[in-house]
């Protein structure tokens, strides 16, 4: 792992140094596939603080902000470095269930009537949990009207991770639980039980989506 101090961090001879002197920590803390570690110094008035930034091969990335006075106290340090660890599995778990959900989407959405135009993109998330990172998009066009397959988050209340389709007028929300390895949309009306996810339910969703 590499692990390099910003700017905002050099220019602090003794805050530069305190924070080589964890860098052994870091690389026994962190998980091995995480590639790159990256120290900045926040400056926010009345709040100043270190955001560490972490960043691994399959571009999944975790960031937290850790007040300075932390760092003299390693057992501290180590149950913040631990969270920001299991972060940044979270995060590469999930990106890699919505490149699979998306590699089920994409032939759906091609399929839908009208011969849509199905474009890929990228957004970002940001979470509480993990600060933020880069997510896959689809999006469906159709005449005048788009649809927008996005990723909501991996922390939500009562499921293990949401994307949301969204069109002009309507919102479908779907959620993955991860003891099932299943997706399920969640109706906006009575009655809510979670239907699991199929190409007829899909294409009646995106219809919804794509009526203007």
């Amino acid at each position: 792992m590499q692990i390099t101090q910003d700017v905002t961090v050099q220019i602090d001879p003794t805050l530069s140094a305190a924070l080589t002197d964890k860098n052994r920590l870091l690389q026994t803390t962190i998980d091995p596939t995480v590639t790159n570690a990256v120290w900045q110094f926040n400056g926010e008035e009345g709040r100043p603080g270190l955001n560490l930034y972490l960043s691994d091969q399959t571009g999944s990335r975790s960031s937290a902000t850790i007040p300075p006075l932390v760092l003299r106290n390693e057992v501290e340090l180590m149950l913040r470095l631990h969270k920001l660890n299991k972060a940044i599995r979270r995060v590469r778990d999930w990106r890699h269930t919505v490149a699979v959900l998306f590699a089920t989407l994409r032939p759906w959405c091609i399929a839908l009537p009208g011969n849509p135009c199905v474009q890929e993109g990228s957004g970002m998330v940001i979470e509480d949990m993990s600060g933020g990172y880069d997510v896959p998009e689809l999006m469906v066009i159709r005449g005048n009207t788009a649809m927008v397959i996005t990723p909501v988050g991996a922390w939500v209340l009562g499921a293990d991770g949401r994307v949301d389709m969204l069109g002009p007028n309507y919102r479908a929300v779907l959620q993955y639980t991860r003891a099932t390895d299943q997706w399920y949309h969640v109706p906006d009306a009575a009655p809510y039980r979670e239907l699991p996810l199929t190409e007829p339910l899909f294409r009646e969703l995106a219809e919804a989506c794509l009526d203007d």
